[in-house]
């Protein structure tokens, strides 16, 4: 588990970069490979061509100045386990 803080300016458009994260595994097979989830996923998107995260929507202090998100990553080995 980490701790991460990202700072966005306000009234940037959709699509803006938040931040960037990069998943490995050093198990081999289904056991290295990784599968990455954040929440909330209606607020931020992860492109998974090269683990940008961006924002959905333009932030508006006034409206609500912090936002929380939780990036978790799993292997695909059998069972799955989380990815420290």
């Amino acid at each position: 588990n980490f701790l991460l803080v990202a700072v966005v300016t306000e009234n940037q458009p959709a699509g803006s970069f938040v931040v960037w994260v990069k998943v490995i595994d050093d198990d081999f097979d289904a056991n290295g490979e990784t599968d990455v989830t954040i929440e909330p996923e209606d607020i931020f998107q992860m492109r998974s061509d090269d683990g940008v995260i961006v924002s959905t929507k333009s932030f508006d202090r006034e409206v609500k100045d912090k936002y929380q998100l939780t990036v978790t990553a799993c292997d695909r080995g059998t069972p799955k386990r989380l990815v420290k």
